[in-house]
């Protein structure tokens, strides 16, 4: 839709300088120094160029219209407009210059701006944009509310999906598969997406010749829905008493984006003979105009022996509450600055400081007695960072640079212990019933430093060396971290490996790590015609390892969950992003100018990650890629271009089953069990691309232009499990014919893209041009991840969406009038 940009624009230019050059060696300086010729002309006053015309997109999809505002099917109008002015232009003394531009206005993904700047003295500017995120066109739902809302409730009559099975029984019609014809029929179609409107205001003004301000206000607006998952809780009083509606009962809920951003920024710069310096200070407001999402629960119980429903609506269907994203404000302060200590010396760097504060108050006491601490949470993120470069070209040929990074996020929220109901109802004695889990709230903080220290050198004319070495420290720690008794032994389910968490214990397993990298790159300009490249990268990640660490993740089967090591892990398995690593990486590629008219570009790379250190998780990750590019000018106005890009990745982990004395629950590392059974998987992912393009020009006595470009795109996604120890018997001669395992290949997840586009460009006159355009996509994939979100499909406590994967297939034609000016 923006063709003046990449066509028009540069013909006009490359006009301009053609003729300028030739009036320069061919006609008197008389001639040029006038006004007669328009195409010189251009050179010394702006272009501005409107654009408007419609555009029909054939058919309805998310997906096609994700960010692009074309997801329905209808006419749009086309709208792009760049106009400048002002007495700056010309060659004359003015120095005012104003302009004008918007893009894509008939749309969602509008944008919208005007400036206007005295040269050397000050500018301002205003610019609006929109744009939407179109999630999904398939989601249905029986619930009442738009789009939005943050209270949904269940029609009148909906009535009750009963999710208890009969015992012994193998009915797959069980709950949300079971649903009666009423039910089915409550559910609709809603469009879920999220629009965001951002208004901008900068300034800037120049005091003197050494120091300027500067200033900005944005107010971001966001609208709309994302879908986010809920679960029903244990209901405890009103409306369902205890063990009459079912726990754990899933929905897919839209949750409201009703959220505003007010972001101010103002600075004070100076510049010196040898220097600079500025000052700046950053402001967020992050406001949600909603502090819960609200809805109602269908699913109840009934007897497992009859298999009638207990459950009543006598009080009304069971109330549930998620929290939304609370609001927030950040402040900080930026220092920057550079000093040029001598002429081949130079030293950079800056400071920057800044607090996020959240105080919302909880939405209400789902604790037990005395189980919440206080009434809110009061949080505290503070976060300092500073760098420093130097840089040094004294010796020829040899330029060398040292720098220092420091970042931390200081999370000085305190810790306290929440004695809570959990939505599981977990298992409490008659004589203490009120007995539940309890959390801790772990103020997670992070530092990490880096060094980098390279030195550049030219070898010869043709040939560069650059040697590079980088260092990092990462350190991760919890700041007063809070206490909890051991459980209450006369709790039933009370797990005996769960003991006292002792204040300011060490909650994370990985503490600290350090890792150093080694690069060398490689550049030869073989000739005029051949550069190449090529480059190692060598890094090596160790990790301090805490494996006694109390963290404060629950363990499930447990009623409360404190004095758990490991994060509740079998022994030997570490997270991939924090343990040690040994990583290789190679790159490489070249550039071919073969003659005048033909040049072939190729370029790959390979990653190597090894997790030496992890006897459980993942083991060995790879990735890699390979883009061949070319382009031939078979003529002075024609160009054809091709490209083929694959890329791959695969990770391959082992972990353990449960069973033969295996257990995650101990109150020290040694007490942990390791399994004995280990199961493998691998996942890997392929993504292959390609491409053609082609542009002819001077046509139809040099006023029509053509273009067209055609892409393909596929992704695959497989998963692979092996289970080593399973033994086979005579009922289940192997492994996938028991219902408990999995073994082998899963069905390959592929997404296919097909992309055709076409254009023509008619120039009616000098001012005026016909633009036609022409695009075709279809995509086509199986994911069968959306198989449980439909009906008769999900399991019987969740209820369904019938949301399917994106497929579509979109023509969209286009006709606008380009106008230059």
């Amino acid at each position: 839709m923006r063709t003046y940009k990449e066509n028009l624009a540069h013909d006009v230019l490359t006009l301009a300088v053609r003729a300028a050059l030739a009036a320069m060696f061919a006609l008197p300086l008389a001639v040029h120094a006038g006004d007669g010729d328009d195409e010189a002309a251009a050179l010394k006053r702006p272009v501005s160029v409107v654009e408007l015309g419609v555009l029909n997109v054939s058919k309805d999809s998310a997906k096609f219209g994700e960010y692009n505002g074309l997801n329905k099917a209808n006419a749009y109008a086309v709208g792009n407009i760049d106009l400048r002015g002002g007495d700056g232009y010309g060659g004359g003394d003015g120095l005012t210059r104003w302009s004008l531009s918007g893009s894509d206005l008939g749309t969602s993904a509008r944008e919208l701006g005007a400036s206007m700047a005295k040269q050397g003295r000050w500018n301002v500017g205003l610019r609006v944009d929109e744009l939407t995120h179109n999630i999904s066109d398939s989601y249905q739902t029986p619930f009442l509310g738009a789009l939005g809302d943050n209270n949904f409730v269940l029609p009148a009559g909906f009535g009750i999906i009963n999710t208890t099975a009969l015992t012994g029984k193998n009915n797959p019609l069980v709950g949300t598969r079971n649903m009666t014809p009423g039910q089915l029929s409550s559910f609709r179609t809603e469009d879920i997406g999220s629009s965001r409107t951002k208004s901008t205001l900068a300034a800037g003004f120049t005091l003197n010749e050494q120091w300027s301000t500067q200033f900005e206000y944005s107010r971001l607006k966001q609208n709309g829905a994302k879908l986010i998952n809920g679960s029903s809780s244990d209901a405890r009083t009103g409306a369902g008493a205890a063990g009459t509606w079912a726990k754990e009962a899933m929905v897919t809920l839209m949750n409201p984006t009703n959220y505003t951003t007010d972001n101010f920024s103002a600075g004070l710069n100076w510049v010196g003979d040898k220097g600079f310096a500025s000052a700046t200070y950053l402001g967020s407001l992050f406001t949600d105009g909603y502090d819960s999402l609200s809805w109602q629960s269908p699913m109840g119980t009934g007897s497992a022996t009859t298999g009638a429903t207990t459950t009543t609506l006598a009080g009304g269907y069971q109330q549930n509450m998620l929290s939304t994203a609370p609001s927030n404000v950040f402040h900080q302060m930026n220092l920057t600055g550079g000093y040029a200590l001598s002429s081949s010396t130079r030293l950079v760097g800056g400071l920057s400081y800044g607090r996020n504060t959240q105080n919302n108050g909880y939405l209400v006491d789902l604790m037990q007695t005395g189980g919440l601490p206080k009434s809110s949470l009061d949080a505290l993120v503070v976060t300092t960072h500073a760098n420093l470069k130097l840089t040094n070209s004294s010796v020829k040929d040899l330029a060398l640079s040292a720098g220092l990074k420091y970042n931390e996020r200081d999370n000085r929220t305190a810790s306290d212990v929440y004695r809570m109901f959990d939505i599981g109802g977990g298992p409490a004695a008659a004589a203490n019933s009120g007995t539940r889990r309890t959390e801790i709230n772990a103020p997670y903080s992070l530092r990490r430093s880096e060094f980098e220290a390279a030195a550049d050198y030219r070898l010869t004319k043709q040939q560069n060396l650059r040697l590079a070495y980088g260092y990092e420290d990462v350190k991760r720690w919890c700041n007063n971290m809070a206490g909890a008794g051991a459980p209450d032994p006369a709790v039933v389910g009370v797990i005996a490996g769960n003991a006292a968490s002792p204040a300011g214990a060490n909650c994370v397993i990985v503490p600290a790590s350090k890792e150093n990298k080694l690069s060398l790159n490689y550049r030869l300009r073989a000739s005029d015609d051949v550069d190449f490249n090529a480059a190692y990268v060598y890094a090596k990640r160790t990790a301090t390892i805490d494996n006694n660490a109390l963290t404060p993740l629950n363990d499930q089967a447990g009623a409360n969950g404190t004095g758990i090591v490991n994060a509740s892990n079998y022994k030997g398995y570490l997270e991939f992003f924090d343990a040690g690593r040994a990583e290789d990486l190679f790159k490489a590629g070249v550039n071919w100018q073969l003659g005048e008219r033909f040049n072939l570009g190729l370029n790959g790379r390979h990653t190597v990650d090894r997790y030496v250190d992890s006897t459980l998780g993942v083991q060995r990750g790879t990735s890699s890629s390979v883009n061949l590019d070319a382009a031939f000018n078979y003529s002075d106005n024609g160009v054809l271009a091709a490209y083929v890009s694959n890329q791959q990745r695969a990770r391959s982990m082992l972990s353990g089953a449960s069973g033969l004395g295996a257990t995650d629950n101990a109150t020290s590392y040694a007490a942990l069990v390791a399994p004995t059974n280990i199961w493998a998987n691998s996942l890997s992912d392929r993504d292959q691309t390609f491409g053609i393009n082609a542009r002819h020009k001077g046509l139809m006595g040099g006023k029509l232009e053509l273009t067209g470009d055609v892409s393909m795109s596929v992704g695959k996604t497989s998963y692979h499990t092996d289970v080593p120890y399973y033994v086979p018997t005579a009922t289940a001669p192997t492994c996938d014919a028991l219902t408990s395992l999995s073994c082998g290949d899963t069905p390959t997840i592929t997404s296919r893209n097909l992309t055709v586009k076409l254009a023509g460009y008619y120039q009616l006159n000098k001012q005026g041009k016909i633009a036609l355009g022409y695009h075709f996509q279809r995509q086509r994939s199986n994911d069968y991840y959306y198989n449980v979100y439909q009906v008769g499909y999900s399991s019987s406590t969740l209820l369904p969406t019938n949301q399917t994967a994106p497929n579509y297939t979109i023509n969209v034609v286009s006709a606008t009038y380009v106008y230059t000016f």
